[in-house]
């Protein structure tokens, strides 16, 4: 995979990260002490860019863990052994550079999911806990309207971001198992042409 796209897929779990950190923060000190000018933003953003990529890093370690009892079940419909699987990959990453870039294409689609599934369930709680704690001189209507809006929305998101995760979890596995069995039977077709 290129540098850029995973520099790009670490910086979107790390951005993700930092809006419910922000939350977090808001939620326990309030939010009345924040007087942004444009100079402080953009040093804001810049600042924010920064701390992404190491909370990218982190984190998508952290999710990876953790989803853990989402993958083993489903690669080990594909592959009776999981432990050989870091040596197909790299069968797979010496013998056809496309196949290699495809797969960790879908691979790379699959960390962001996982990272979007956690990181969104995340945002969600801590909307809702910001909203609590913190717009309480607003109409209570209008409270109750914003909390199931991000309630709802969020957990929408987060049962999608979940789907797709498993989605692409079962495709990246099929893949890496339609490809083994391609080389191992071309293995085999010229183990028998070098016999004749």
């Amino acid at each position: 995979m290129k540098t850029t796209n995973f520099v790009i897929e670490i910086l979107i779990t790390g951005f993700q990260v930092v809006i419910w950190m922000a939350l977090i923060i808001l939620s326990v000190f309030g939010y009345d002490w924040v007087k942004i000018t444009s100079e402080e933003l953009l040093s804001l953003t810049f600042f924010a860019t920064i701390v992404s990529y190491p909370l990218g890093v982190v984190f998508d370690n952290v999710w990876g863990h953790l989803a853990e009892k989402i993958d083993r079940p489903i690669r080990k419909e594909y592959f009776r052994e999981p432990d050989k699987l870091h040596g197909i990959r790299i069968k797979i990453f010496s013998a056809n550079r496309n196949m290699a870039e495809f797969t960790e294409y879908i691979r790379s689609r699959m960390r962001v999911a996982r990272a979007s599934f956690y990181n969104f369930s995340l945002i969600t709680l801590t909307s809702a806990v910001f909203i609590i704690t913190q717009l309480g001189d607003i109409d209570t209507a209008l409270k109750k309207k914003l909390f199931l809006f991000v309630v709802i929305s969020g957990a929408s998101l987060t049962f999608l971001a979940f789907n797709v995760y498993k989605k692409l979890v079962h495709t990246y596995y099929n893949q890496l198992s339609v490809i083994n069995k391609e080389f191992s039977t071309r293995i085999s077709e010229n183990s028998l042409d070098s016999e004749e």
